[in-house]
């Protein structure tokens, strides 16, 4: 009975390390998924126009980023499903099958021991069969888990270092922005200054020809005010 404990035991235990399996696929989907979406935004936000060695260096960097993280969704994949092939775990007979069987071996040896041995026997074959099978599914899952998660790890460690070329590109363009903003902000003023001196220079030619004109006409008001004056004397 210990001989058929144990077998139980590995049945069991290859069953719960299904479980563990895709319960540990979580973690490295998130990781996926929010490193995607980090080199997906380097690659989009990069100012391009920019020296050839900090250019090719950034390009360098995240190219073997994102080779790495499609390696680790490769394997991952494969863990998960292993594409269209997929994984086939197998076990005993279900409960109806090895009662009927049983019953069959009651009939042929009797209510003996010798009945209970014989189906400990057929249980224990079927188990090792069934565990041997889960298992190496089992290992190849983790197999391909593992190799997933390295290439997961090496695409995370170039893209820490794209942070390098990239922090340098982001500053020196906001840099070089902040610099055209402070540009067009003084043409701006100059052009206000302009419209200002223009403005001046006209209300101050209204004001002089307004001035003239007014002389003007004072003179000849004088003048007419002095022939009529010259004519009341006569």
């Amino acid at each position: 009975m210990k001989h058929f404990e144990f077998y139980k035991e590995l049945y069991h235990k290859e069953n719960e390390r299904r479980q563990e399996i895709l319960s540990s696929l979580n973690i490295p989907i998130a990781v996926i998924t929010a490193l995607a979406t980090g080199i997906y935004y380097f690659i989009t936000t990069f100012e391009y126009n920019t020296e050839p060695f900090l250019k090719g260096f950034f390009i360098l960097l995240i190219s073997f980023s994102l080779l790495s993280l499609l390696l680790s969704i490769y394997y991952l994949i494969r863990a998960f499903s292993n594409f269209t092939k997929g994984y086939e775990y197998t076990g005993i007979p279900y409960v109806k099958e090895l009662f009927n069987w049983y019953k069959e071996l009651e009939d042929y040896y009797g209510s003996t021991n010798k009945s209970k041995k014989h189906f400990e026997s057929f249980l224990i074959e079927n188990m090792v069969k069934h565990i041997d099978h889960n298992m190496y599914v089992n290992d190849k899952k983790h197999g391909y888990i593992y190799k997933s998660k390295k290439f997961l790890v090496i695409s995370l460690v170039f893209s820490f270092i794209v942070f390098v070329p990239y922090g340098y590109n982001y500053f020196r363009n906001k840099e070089n922005i902040y610099k055209f903003e402070l540009l067009e902000k003084t043409r701006h003023a100059e052009l206000n200054d302009s419209k200002i001196m223009k403005k001046l220079d006209f209300l101050i030619k209204h004001i002089t020809l307004n001035q003239l004109e007014y002389e003007q006409q004072r003179q000849i008001t004088k003048e007419a005010d002095t022939s009529s004056t010259f004519s009341s004397e006569r």
